[in-house]
C-alpha cells in the first residue's frame, strides 16, 4: 500500500514538471516563419544558383574548366580583332551541384553565386538557362 501511494506521488510529480515545461512555451512568441509572406533572408556566404556580369565575362572559360559536372557552357566567337565576345552562358541547373568551384576561377569576377533559394519549377527544360539572357540587368 504504501508503494502504491510513493508511485502515485512520483508519478505525479514528473507530470508537473512535464507540464510546467509544456506552459513555459506556451506563452513564447512562435519561432516558426509563416513562408508565403515571410520570406528567409540567407547568409553573406549562401551559395544559391549560378550568376553572371555579361559585361565583364571575357569567355576565357575557366568557369567551364572547373565544374565538376560540366554545368556550364560559354559560347563565343572570334571578332574583327581577334578578341573573343560572349555569345551566350548556358547553364545547367538540374546537374548544379552549387559548390561555386566556377566561381573562384574567374579572372573577372564576371560569375558568382546569388542568394536565390526558391528554384523548383515545372518542367525540366527550364532548368537549362542563357545566364546572357536571364542576367541582364545585374551590374
Amino acid at each position: 500500500m504504501l508503494k502504491r501511494i510513493k508511485r502515485i506521488f512520483s508519478d505525479s510529480f514528473s507530470l508537473i514538471q512535464g507540464l510546467a515545461v509544456t506552459a513555459k512555451y506556451l506563452f513564447k512568441p512562435a519561432v516558426t516563419m509563416q513562408y508565403p509572406t515571410e520570406r528567409w533572408t540567407p547568409p553573406a556566404r549562401y551559395r544559391g544558383r549560378v550568376a553572371l556580369r555579361p559585361k565583364k565575362c571575357v569567355s576565357c572559360q575557366m568557369c567551364a574548366r572547373a565544374c565538376p559536372n560540366y554545368s556550364l557552357e560559354v559560347k563565343f566567337s572570334l571578332g574583327e580583332d581577334k578578341k573573343r565576345k560572349l555569345n551566350g552562358f548556358i547553364y545547367h541547373l538540374d546537374t548544379c551541384l552549387f559548390c561555386g568551384l566556377c566561381v573562384e576561377p574567374c579572372p573577372t569576377a564576371a560569375i558568382f553565386m546569388n542568394q536565390e533559394y526558391e528554384l523548383a519549377v515545372y518542367q525540366r527544360q527550364k532548368l537549362v538557362m542563357d545566364l546572357t539572357e536571364a542576367d541582364k540587368n545585374v551590374e
